[in-house]
């Protein structure tokens, strides 16, 4: 990607997923001339996705993080996710 390019792609990502947080990140609110030496810092490109593999990781190599994990997801409005890990919890030993 050119340096335009590069700066509306992060542009549009921050806006996306700055936006429902309660002090959201705004790359319109930094200096230009920081934004600048910044984006010289990045390189940005394009893929073509030919395969696409999902997998769950629920924190299952940690269950005793998983209850405060499970009552954070659900705090911040994540039941689905927190049902998730609920139901792919492993079973205590004992």
């Amino acid at each position: 990607m050119d340096e335009a390019e590069l700066h509306d792609l992060l542009l549009r990502l921050s806006q996306r997923y700055e936006a429902g947080r309660e002090k959201p990140w705004r790359m319109a609110e930094l200096p230009a001339a920081f934004v600048e030496s910044m984006l010289k810092m990045i390189v940005g490109f394009e893929l073509e996705v030919e395969r696409l593999e999902g997998k769950f990781k629920l924190s299952q190599n940690r269950p005793a993080e998983v209850p405060r994990v499970i009552a954070a997801l659900e705090a911040a409005g994540e039941g689905a996710i927190a049902d998730l890990m609920r139901a792919t919890q492993a079973p205590t030993k004992g």
